[in-house]
């Protein structure tokens, strides 16, 4: 099986949250609550579609 990449993760500019993109879609996820995951303390914490800002 050959993995193709479609997406990276990075943390946000004030550090506070994480930055998911998957095929060129943006998702930000609460990098406490990420952590509590990895650590075992909550089964799961959600991922959200930032807001669009009209201009």
């Amino acid at each position: 099986m050959v993995w193709k990449s479609c997406g990276y993760i990075s943390l946000t500019k004030d550090e506070k949250k994480l930055k998911i993109v998957v095929k060129k879609e943006i998702f930000i996820a609460d990098l406490n609550d990420v952590k509590a995951v990895l650590n075992g303390w909550l089964d799961y914490t959600e991922i959200f579609e930032p807001l669009e800002i009209k201009q």
